[in-house]
């Protein structure tokens, strides 16, 4: 099982491929706190990154939001959070990115 768009499976190397819906929760599996973001990160700094196991199995990465940095605890509750996000191209440009937050 893979998450995001891919070619070919990872394992055997098949091509063929079929999508599966994932769960919108998971466990917060680890984390890290991102001090120095990379070039063209539009959000605040610092801010929380969390690998989230899905009940499926894939681990998904993204930004963990609406949630102090004590009260992280490896194994919490997660849930999906869309979020828009100003982009650098202008001031209408906007994109719907996922988050991680606690349920």
């Amino acid at each position: 099982m893979v998450f995001g768009p891919a070619t070919f499976c990872q394992s055997c190397a098949s091509p063929r491929l079929e999508q599966i819906e994932l769960a919108p929760d998971g466990i917060l599996y680890s984390y890290t706190i991102v001090r120095v973001p990379p070039s063209g990160w539009p959000g605040p700094v610092p801010y929380v990154l969390g690998e989230v196991e899905l009940p499926e199995g894939p681990h998904v990465l993204a930004e963990v939001i609406e949630c102090s940095h004590d009260a992280l605890r490896v194994g919490m509750p997660m849930t999906l959070a869309l979020r828009p996000v100003a982009m650098p191209e202008g001031p209408d440009s906007e994109r719907v990115v996922y988050k991680w937050r606690p349920i």
